[in-house]
Order: structure tokens, then sequence, then C-alpha cells
């Protein structure tokens, strides 16, 4: 007797308390779950970039806050989104990288496609963009484009280093992102970025490439990103 009380109690708790309140007594009909207050927050779980796309087969809806991007990130069927995405069609590609990596190359004066791939994609409207290979992306749709790009690497050794980020299109210079030289005084972290607009067909290939004179020998990458977006 006592078991069956027991599991009418259950039942009829979960039929009268369908709607959840915290911080209030009277949830809305409409509502799951209704959080109130006025003194203290929701915090979602807080992970890097690479832990959030190390979650195996997260439900479309799934909320976290990237601690790598300092941004909320909701997961979508094109994969994770930021939620200061906007409606134009866009790409994003990040890479965090562990030390010892020696990913970046660095004959003097060489252009090497940034180590980059649709491994590391972490926001893709796959209707205009397909990422082919290392810093490789192919346009699908005609438009007008805007293009950022970054690198960074955690021991650039002291003395003047040249360093260039550039567009190519169909295999030829388009623009450069950023170019210069830097004066490390010691082996220090250094990272460069740049932006560009672009026009472009349907079927156009955009590398993305990279100098870093360092006499050939490798270095540790610590961050590397592309966007575009679609503008019009």
């Amino acid at each position: 007797m006592k078991k069956i009380l027991i599991i009418l109690l259950i039942f009829f708790s979960i039929n009268n308390f369908s709607q959840v309140g915290i911080g209030t007594t009277t949830p809305s009909n409409s509502s799951i779950l209704e959080l109130e207050s006025t003194s203290k927050t929701f915090v979602p779980p807080r992970m890097t970039t690479i832990q959030m796309n190390a979650i195996p087969s997260p439900l479309n809806g799934s909320i976290i806050f990237n601690s790598t991007e300092d941004a909320m990130y909701i997961k979508t069927n094109n994969g994770w989104k930021s939620m200061f995405f906007v409606n134009n069609d866009i790409i994003l590609l990040n890479k965090e990288f562990t030390s010892g990596n020696n990913a970046l190359s660095t004959g003097n004066n060489t252009y090497y496609d940034l180590p980059i791939n649709s491994t590391d994609i972490i926001q893709n409207d796959p209707t205009t963009f397909d990422v082919t290979g290392n810093g490789t992306i192919k346009i699908l749709k005609t438009g007008v484009y805007s293009i950022v790009a970054g690198l960074s690497t955690s021991n650039l050794p002291p003395g003047n280093k040249k360093h260039i980020i550039a567009i190519y299109i169909n295999g030829h210079l388009y623009n450069y992102l950023a170019r210069g030289t830097v004066n490390n005084t010691t082996t220090d972290e250094f990272g460069f970025s740049g932006s560009s607009g672009i026009t472009v067909n349907a079927g156009d290939v955009v590398k993305i490439k990279y100098v870093l004179n360092n006499n050939g020998v490798p270095l540790d990458a610590k961050y590397i990103n592309i966007g575009i977006t679609r503008l019009k």
C-alpha cells in the first residue's frame, strides 16, 4: 500500500509542477523553467573552443560560454554559432594550438598556406563556403565579401622578422591583410592580423597565405583564425 501511495504522490507531483520556477512561485504555464532574480545571474557551462568542439553529438539548441572567443555560442544545424552572429552568410575558423607544435613554417620570404582547415570550423554556411584545404576556401556565391585573418606564435626569437598575411584568388595575389616587420628583444609571443574586402565569382578559390621569416626554423603556432562574411 505504501508503494502505491508513493507512486501516486510522484505522479501527481509531476503533473502539478509541470513548470519549474526558481526565484518565483508563479512560473508561466508556457515555460518549463523560469528564472527570476534582480541580484544573481544564469551561468551556462564555460569552456574553450577546443573543449566546445570536443562535445560528442551536442543537441541543436545547446548553449555554452566560449572562453576563447569571450562569447555565448549555440549549436545549430550549421555547427556552433556565436550568439552575436548576424544573418549574413559567414564562415569562422579558429584553432588554438598546444605547445611544441612547430606548426609554422618560416622559410624567408616564402608564402605558406595558413595551417587551418575544415576540422577547425566553428561556424559555416555550407551553401556559400567550402573549405577544401589549409587556408583554402571555395566561394559558392558571387558577391562582395569581407575577410579577416590572423595568426600568433608563442616563441618568436629576437631580431628583425618580416611578416605577411595575404589573400590569393585562383592562384593570384589579390591583396595584403597585414605586412610589416617586428623586432623582439627576447623570445616572446607575437601575433598579427588584418582585414580586406574582395569581390569574387561563384567557384573562385580564396587562399590565405602567410610569411614569417625565421631562416626556416619552425615556430609554434598559438592561435590562427579566418573569418569571411558575404556582404552582398
